[in-house]
């Protein structure tokens, strides 16, 4: 086990020796759960990451912002329009799954805006 004042230079093949995500590596947690890595980076003293996989992160996260913003912009437009009222679930619904980045699958019986 590192000491706090060890630091390490994570790149993304690098295996995890902390946390919930230890022994695996970097490049999977990063495509699986993207804020717990950002969280480490602020949080691990001793962790941290290549500039260009640090850039690589930041992108990926401006990114899924600008995202989760214009879904969340499309989703307040719908709860203006009257017509809408009687959906008024489902983008309830649409709404918490992108807030918490659970993907949404559309199905047959889903109405379409």
């Amino acid at each position: 086990m590192l000491k706090d004042t060890q630091l390490k230079a994570y790149k993304s093949n690098t295996i995890l020796d902390f946390g919930q995500y230890k022994g695996l590596k970097l490049k999977e947690v990063i495509s699986d759960d993207l804020e717990y890595i950002s969280d480490s980076i602020e949080n691990e003293n001793h962790f941290c990451v290549e500039y260009e996989l640090l850039m690589q992160i930041e992108d990926s996260i401006s990114q899924w912002t600008f995202i989760a913003n214009m879904y969340k912009l499309s989703l307040i437009e719908q709860y203006k329009k009257p017509e809408n009222k009687r959906n008024i679930e489902l983008i309830t619904t649409l709404y918490s799954n992108i807030y918490l980045g659970i993907c949404y699958e559309k199905t047959d019986d889903d109405i379409e805006f």
